[in-house]
């Protein structure tokens, strides 16, 4: 890579930045406004017991589902602690993570 990429790079960045945090901001606002009326029809679903509701070609579902949960606190409380780290030890990875701090 060379200087040159990596400063216009950083001056597409500077000159995004200000455009996305906007965006950002923005896109906040009608999500909660947009979560305000789906509470509005999953109540106005469970009120009229409703599996299912067609609202401007979206169509809004209740529907049960069964899930396992799974987590370190669980599975230590389940089985002997030898086996746990014997788990962990062989099932553990590590993996890069780029992160942005503003």
């Amino acid at each position: 890579m060379s200087e040159q990429q990596f400063r216009e790079a950083s001056n597409t960045y500077g000159e995004l930045l200000p455009q996305i945090k906007l965006a950002q901001e923005q896109l906040k606002q009608l999500r909660k406004q947009e979560t305000k009326s789906k509470r509005v029809f999953r109540k106005y679903m469970k009120q009229n017991q409703l599996n299912e509701l067609n609202v401007h070609g979206a169509t809004f579902m209740i529907e049960s589902k069964e899930k396992v949960q799974c987590n370190l606190d669980l599975i230590e409380q389940h089985f002997n602690s030898h086996d746990v780290d014997q788990y962990v030890r062989e099932n553990t990875v590590t993996k890069e993570v780029f992160k942005v701090i503003t």
